[in-house]
């Protein structure tokens, strides 16, 4: 916790800051916030991935390629995966789903999409071609 001086027409005062940002502290009439960083999860996005050919790579990562939010081998039809939810306009919300078959055959193409994580849930249906 630190510790924030205020100024005000009406008078000064100390007041502690809040630890975790978004949070809120209070001085008399005066809130003080510090505020959400873009890299701060804000939620839970419950994504459910539907018709995956069993063993299958999936892969979760974000639209730029800089962070791997998830990596399995399916082992059903239906994959859930739990992913955070960040601040609105963060670039760690826009996601890039792919899922590959290719270590044994049958072979089936890549799939790919995108999709924009949100607070709640989603359901992708996954279209897989034989290669």
């Amino acid at each position: 916790m630190s510790t924030g001086i205020y100024l005000t027409p009406y008078g000064a005062g100390i007041v502690e800051m809040p630890s975790a940002n978004g949070g809120f502290r209070q001085a008399g009439l005066i809130l003080f916030q510090r505020q959400s960083l873009p890299t701060d999860p804000i939620g839970i996005f419950a994504l459910t991935l539907n018709n995956i050919v069993t063993g299958s790579s999936l892969q979760i990562e974000s639209q730029d390629s800089s962070t791997v939010f998830h990596n399995s081998v399916v082992s059903g039809t239906t994959k859930s995966v739990t992913l955070q939810v960040y601040a609105p306009g963060s670039a760690l919300n826009a996601l890039r789903i792919k899922v590959r078959k290719g270590s044994v055959e049958p072979f089936y193409r890549p799939y790919e999409t995108l999709l924009t994580a949100v607070v709640g849930s989603a359901s992708v249906y996954v279209s897989q071609i034989p290669d």
